[in-house]
C-alpha cells in the first residue's frame, strides 16, 4: 500500500527542480543517484502522477533533503515578484558545495569545512578539488537557474543540460574549453553558448599563495515555447 501523505504535486516538482538546479545535476545525474530513470525525474519535475516510493528516492538518495518537507514547504521562498524591483541574495545564505562530488551522503563537517575560502584554497592547491560551485538563494520567475563557480585548476568535462547558457567572470581570468575551442574570459567578460556542449575550465596560470581563485557566475536558462509541428495531410 502506497503511505497516505497530503501531498501538493506541483510544490513538490517544484522543489525538486529547483534543488537540482542549485547542486548543479543533471537530470541523468540526479536519476542515477536516485536510483530511478530519467523519465521518472522528468515527469516527478513536472508534477506528473509518479508513485510515492519514487518521489522519496528521488527526494532523499537524490536530493539528500526531507521528503514531508519538500512536501509541505516550499525550499526556495525568495522568488522575485514581477512587480518588484529586484529580489537579493544573503551572504549568510551562501552553501559551497565540491562540484562532482556524487556521493549520496556528504559528511556534514565536509561541507562545514568548506564555507571557508581559506579550506577551498587549501582543497585546490592540493589538487583535491578543483571546482566549486554554490546556488544563489533566489529565483527569477519564469527564469534560469543560477550558480557561482570558483576555479582551482583545471577541471574534468562538464556536462549541463540547459539549451542556453552564460558564463561571467565575477573575478580573475578562465579559460573555458567548448566545442574544440578555448575562450580566455577576464573578470568583467561573459559568454554566451550552447548549454548542451560539454565544458570544461582552467586557470590561464598556476595561482600565486594568496591569490584568490576566479569567481565565475554560470547561468543556464530553456528556451520557452516550442514550434507547432505541421500537420501531416
Amino acid at each position: 500500500m502506497e503511505p497516505r501523505l497530503s501531498i501538493d504535486r506541483q510544490l513538490l516538482a517544484d522543489n525538486i527542480r529547483t534543488w537540482r538546479t542549485i547542486q548543479g545535476r543533471s537530470q541523468a545525474e540526479l536519476a542515477a543517484r536516485a536510483g530511478v530513470g530519467i523519465t521518472t525525474v522528468y515527469k516527478a519535475e513536472q508534477g506528473k502522477a509518479v508513485r510515492i516510493k519514487y518521489l522519496q528516492r528521488i527526494v532523499e538518495l537524490g536530493l539528500d533533503a526531507l521528503f514531508e518537507e519538500c512536501c509541505q514547504t516550499r525550499r526556495i521562498a525568495n522568488t522575485k515578484p514581477p512587480q518588484a524591483l529586484y529580489v537579493k541574495h544573503l551572504k549568510e545564505r551562501t552553501t559551497w558545495f565540491i562540484y562532482g562530488d556524487h556521493r549520496r551522503l556528504v559528511p556534514a563537517e565536509n561541507l562545514l569545512l568548506i564555507q571557508d575560502i581559506q579550506e577551498r584554497i587549501r582543497l585546490g592547491r592540493l589538487g583535491l578539488a578543483h571546482l566549486f560551485g554554490c546556488g544563489l538563494d533566489y529565483l527569477m520567475p519564469d527564469g534560469p537557474g543560477m550558480l557561482l563557480y570558483e576555479v582551482h585548476g583545471p577541471t574534468d568535462p562538464i556536462t549541463q543540460n540547459y539549451r542556453d547558457a552564460i558564463y561571467y567572470v565575477l573575478r580573475g581570468s578562465v579559460l573555458i574549453h567548448l566545442g574544440g575551442e578555448t575562450v580566455l574570459l577576464d573578470e568583467g567578460e561573459s559568454i554566451g553558448y550552447d548549454g548542451t556542449l560539454t565544458v570544461s575550465m582552467d586557470l590561464p596560470e598556476p595561482l600565486r599563495v594568496g591569490q584568490l581563485p576566479p569567481l565565475i557566475q554560470y547561468i543556464g536558462a530553456n528556451r520557452v515555447g516550442k514550434l507547432p509541428h505541421p500537420r501531416k495531410k
